[in-house]
């Protein structure tokens, strides 16, 4: 990554359909995705099973990005192959036992790309975000799509935006719901997010939004006619719904007792009528121990029901630097919570 703009490094979390999927490193610092059944069942959770790429390579950053959608779990190494052009991998879990079926890389890949830098799925799409590809301006960044079908992937559509320029960092976060993809670029001005809908095999760019937020874009979530970008330097998540095809913001969600420095909306997930934001530098039990939010609604009412904290704890902890939610079931990361040399841990709400 670059200098010249923030970027807070930390977990990432995807939920979806009935299965698990962790990732953590010694330091805490990497993505991490769970899957939780549809029904709900006791959540003791256990490793079954370490996934790593078939063609390992030193300092690749296997596992930055991960994300899991039924039996499928893609998985970002945005600093594999030459250059850091980057690389995805994807696992099938189908048969019980979780197995590489495909590593995915873009189409005109060039060193620096860093793709895999975010990842998302939904089925059989996935989405990888390239957030310092060129092509249309120095770091102005591309998303690739990739579809399954017969049981392989293949990339059928590279996403840029309408009016690219160099340094949007278009890619830095990606989503991806029923024909709906969603990218954000942090870099580009305070912020932007761009919606993509699907019709017959084509993807086209119907929505560029924006909102009078620092750091708009920073994180995307997407559940059918909901979209979600959070705006962590201004404290905010934005909510925009579909209505006749067109996207507009129908909500500005701000945590209760959030202050500035809290980052409210560096994380965003949404599932349904529940969204949670995530505000990893909270302070309400300790310094920096961080929370979540969680609200509940529809259209442009959304009300906060619950604030999440962890129960352990500690100073620095970031809490909430990613969450999840599928159902009734959210889940929270922390980034160096957890003991054992800051280890990191997640923690599991019904």
């Amino acid at each position: 990554m670059r200098p010249g703009r923030t970027f807070f490094k930390g977990s990432l979390l995807a939920l979806m359909g009935s299965g698990l999927l962790m990732h953590c490193d010694s330091a805490g610092d990497n993505p991490l995705a769970i899957d939780p059944p549809d029904e709900p069942v006791d959540l003791a959770l256990h490793e079954t099973q370490k996934l790593i790429a078939s063609d390992p390579q030193a300092g690749e950053q296997f596992g930055f990005s991960v994300a899991v959608s039924g039996d499928a779990a893609i998985i970002g190494a945005y600093n594999a192959r030459v250059g850091s052009a980057g690389a995805a991998y994807v696992f099938d879990g189908s048969s019980g036992a979780w197995t590489e079926v495909a590593k995915l890389t873009a189409s005109d890949a060039q060193a620096g790309d860093l793709f895999g830098f975010s990842v998302a799925v939904s089925g059989a799409v996935a989405i990888v975000g390239a957030v310092e590809e060129s092509v249309s301006g120095f770091d102005a960044g591309a998303a690739y799509l990739f579809e399954q079908s017969g049981g392989a992937w293949a990339e059928t559509t590279k996403l840029t935006a309408s009016d690219a320029e160099a340094g949007d960092w278009f890619g830095l976060s990606v989503a991806v719901s029923r024909g709906v993809a969603m990218v954000g670029a942090y870099g580009s001005g305070g912020g932007m997010a761009y919606v993509f809908e699907q019709i017959g095999d084509t993807w086209s760019e119907v929505a560029k939004l924006t909102a009078s937020g620092g750091g708009f874009g920073y994180s995307v979530a997407v559940s059918g006619d909901v979209a979600v970008a959070g705006a962590p330097f201004a404290g905010a998540a934005y909510v925009f719904g579909r209505n006749g095809g067109a996207w507009s913001e129908v909500a500005k969600l701000t945590g209760s007792g959030a202050v500035l420095n809290d980052y409210f909306g560096l994380s965003v997930a949404i599932s349904g009528d529940v969204i949670v934001v995530g505000a990893f530098r909270e302070d309400s039990g300790g310094l920096a121990t961080g929370a979540a939010h969680v609200f509940e609604g529809s259209s442009g009412t959304w009300t906060e029901v619950a604030k999440l904290t962890a129960s352990d704890p500690q100073d620095g902890g970031r809490f909430g630097v990613s969450v999840a939610v599928s159902g009734t079931v959210v889940l929270v990361g922390s980034g160096s919570n957890g003991g054992i040399g800051a280890a990191g841990a997640a923690y599991i709400f019904q």
